[in-house]
């Protein structure tokens, strides 16, 4: 599983050019950008966590995401257009192998 997100801001994204994707799920469905919904919070970043894509918690990867199933994803705020509730993942709560992130300079 490949699970991506992207916001221009690094503090609170209130617009909707924050979206998730992915390039690989559990369902084999081709790569899909999930276009964000509700510009009310689109991305959550506190310097103490890593950051809450969505006001429901759409991708919220937790502290020691490597170490136990607290993260999940749980749309409300980006648009998932297929069958499947957890799409990203497979079901709500997961746990990470690694995560990435990137910077846009």
């Amino acid at each position: 599983m490949l699970v991506c997100g992207c916001s221009p801001v690094l503090c609170v994204d209130t617009t909707a050019s924050s979206f998730l994707f992915s390039l690989m799920n559990p369902y084999n469905i081709s790569p899909i950008k999930l276009a964000n919904t509700e510009a009310r919070c689109s991305v959550y970043h506190n310097k103490d966590r890593l950051p809450v894509f969505g006001s429901g918690g759409d991708l919220h990867i937790s502290n020691d995401c490597n170490a136990n199933t607290l993260s999940f994803n749980n749309f409300k705020s980006y648009e998932n257009t297929t069958e499947h509730q957890y799409l990203l993942t497979g079901s709500r709560n997961f746990q990470t192998e690694e995560v990435e992130v990137f910077a846009k300079l």
